[in-house]
């Protein structure tokens, strides 16, 4: 059993307990190890179960791959324990207790319960006290560092998040990423919130396949097996008045589900709603979970397919004219979203109990609403063959092969026509995010013959990663190496930015 079992849900495991239960699980099955993915800055393991029939040695090229790879992950907030339980119970249930049968045949799985070690230690309490249990106190949100590692997809200043890329990300190359949270969020009665990844600026087939295929599919299952009534993730846009619209998070790609998006692979946010009993975020989080391993083993060959189709346009971005948006607006989807929920007074919402929301709320409704999760672009520029960097740019150059974008140096000076961004503005957050005060710039953009000097480096966009590249080297971007000052010491008014797209 699980800690929460065990317990009677009224404890969740540590690191240690998390590590013996699944040592446990893979000693009595030939179809699973346990790996370390790696250490977490105070020295804690982070595990990663391996599983599949047959077990494959190693990465599946993507070249000879039959199967999907499906990565699971929990506990990125440590605060949030319930997809940690259901994920240990999820690989017992498959491996030991006949779940699922057959999905090991079709699916590679890849599992980390326990994503934050650090964090997950610190049980207390006093954390997250609004939450509807365990009793016996949970981990933080943040790790040893006191980074938000949900906020670090793009920088990779974490142990966990480099982790992550070097030993998941980038040698298995998971078809689909799934990310296990607890939400706090409005006011209503629905056990889970999930969405797909929501960028403006990732594949639309891919995209519009996740949300309008897959993602429903798995709802409708899970439905009928379990009665789960499961909604899109979000909050209501006035909790005074629901009828506004269902708001959701931001199309950033700091964002791990949205980061996978960027990278051209399908990924679900799983949030289980706060105030729902401990025992029943845990079944809803399983119910999920399974529920998407199935539809992945059903629709195997589409997936495959649709990965690498994602794989060859974004190849041919540049060439077939795309372009890149650097700035969004929320606008609603087709279809409106179902909430039985209540409208609240004004005044505090999260961080608040059930009973003391519920005590200024309305009374429960069914609200037919506007789903305010797609993104409409407002400004783009032209995808272009590929980047420069000055030479002097090595941690930037750095940073992209830590993302696994190919980075080659100029062995001799050379001429470029290039899109050049001259900087008339550069705007500083006024309080530091993440460590960082986050930069916009502003400018114009003109078309220039330059001579690059030897030691510059060159990136291309003829890449499966060209939206990835696009958003972490475009100077516009929101959420890229400008906005995270990995380019502070070139950044001047009135001066050029330093990385130029190459025509």
């Amino acid at each position: 059993l699980t800690v929460a079992e065990a317990s009677g849900y009224q404890r969740t495991g540590t690191t240690r307990e998390v590590w013996t239960f699944l040592r446990e699980v893979c000693r009595r099955t030939e179809d699973a190890r346990l790996e370390v993915m790696g250490r977490s800055p105070q020295g804690r393991k982070i595990p990663l179960v391996v599983a599949g029939r047959p077990l494959p040695d190693g990465p599946i090229p993507r070249a000879g791959r039959e199967r999907p790879v499906i990565y699971l992950q929990a506990n990125i907030h440590a605060g949030e324990v319930a997809g940690k339980e259901a994920l240990q119970i999820l690989l017992r249930r498959i491996l030991l207790e006949g779940d699922l049968p057959g999905i090991l045949d079709q699916v590679v799985l890849l599992v980390c319960p326990d994503f934050n070690t650090d964090g997950n230690d610190r049980i207390s309490t006093k954390n997250r006290p609004w939450q509807n249990g365990p009793a016996l106190g949970v981990g933080t949100r943040y790790n040893g560092q006191g980074l938000d590692l949900n906020r670090d997809a793009v920088k990779l200043e974490s142990r966990e998040m480099r982790a992550l890329l070097s030993r998941v990300i980038l040698p298995w190359d998971p078809d689909i990423l799934v990310d296990c949270h607890t939400t706090d969020g409005s006011l209503h009665v629905h056990p889970l919130e999930a969405e797909g990844p929501l960028l403006a600026s990732m594949d639309g087939k891919l995209r519009a396949w996740n949300r309008d295929v897959f993602l429903p599919a798995v709802f409708r299952a899970v439905k009928k097996e379990w009665g789960f009534d499961f909604i899109p993730y979000g909050f209501f846009l006035d909790r005074g008045d629901p009828s506004k619209g269902w708001a959701t998070f931001p199309p950033l790609p700091r964002y791990l589900t949205n980061y996978a998006g960027a990278r051209g692979r399908l990924s679900v946010l799983s949030e289980a709603y706060v105030y729902k009993s401990f025992r029943t975020r845990i079944e809803a989080t399983l119910a999920l979970v399974r529920g998407i391993l199935a539809e992945a083993a059903r629709r195997s060959g589409t997936l495959l397919r649709l990965v690498e189709e994602t794989d060859r346009r974004a190849r041919n971005l540049a060439a077939r004219g795309g372009r890149f948006g650097l700035e969004f607006q929320a606008v609603p989807r087709k279809a409106p979203v179902v909430v039985r929920g209540y409208a609240e007074k004004a005044g505090r919402g999260w961080g608040r109990s059930w009973k003391e929301r519920l005590a200024g709320a309305g009374p429960l409704k069914t609200w037919k609403i506007p789903a305010l999760a797609e993104f409409k672009v407002l400004r783009d520029v032209a995808v272009p063959r590929g980047w420069l960097l000055p030479p002097g740019a090595g941690e930037a150059a750095a940073l992209l092969r830590r993302h696994g974008i190919e980075v080659r140096r100029l062995g001799k000076p050379r001429d470029f026509q290039v899109r050049q961004f001259d900087v008339l503005e550069i705007r500083r957050g006024r309080r530091p995010f993440q460590g960082h005060r986050l930069v916009r710039v502003q400018g114009t953009y003109e078309r220039a013959r330059v001579r690059v000097p030897a030691g510059s480096y060159f990136i291309s966009s003829e890449t499966p990663l060209c939206f990835l590249a696009c958003w972490l080297l475009e100077p516009e971007s929101p959420d890229g190496l400008t906005a995270w000052g990995f380019f502070d010491a070139w950044l001047k008014e009135g001066t050029p930015h330093p990385v130029l797209a190459v025509f």
